[in-house]
């Protein structure tokens, strides 16, 4: 499973996850994303065979909407938050989230 962590997410939480959750993941900026619109995003992430883009930003649902998956879309409504709160929200609530986009939802929301 590969996982893209939008850029407002802290590339730590994604290194963080991909050793917590034996999952490939790349943070935007580092995968070259920094000035890149979410169509372009949504597009690479589909060419590129990602699982799901994990994000805050509502846009996602209307790409997703309107393109269909893949990618699924992790979509985080907890609000700003630590770096250490978002990674307990992971911790309790990922490997679910994980289980339902292999099992074929599109759209998983954690809070």
């Amino acid at each position: 499973m590969i996982l893209w962590f939008d850029i407002m997410l802290s590339p730590d939480v994604a290194a963080w996850s991909a050793g917590n959750f034996s999952i490939e993941t790349g943070h935007l900026d580092s995968l070259g994303f920094r000035l890149a619109t979410d169509r372009v995003i949504f597009e690479a992430a589909r060419q590129n065979q990602v699982s799901a883009i994990i994000t805050k930003d509502s846009d996602y649902l209307r790409l997703l909407e309107r393109h269909g998956p893949p990618p699924a879309i992790i979509w985080l409504t907890c609000g700003n938050t630590s770096n250490e709160a978002l990674k307990s929200l992971l911790t309790m609530r990922l490997h679910a989230a994980l289980a339902l986009i292999e099992g074929g939802e599109p759209l998983v929301e954690l809070s």
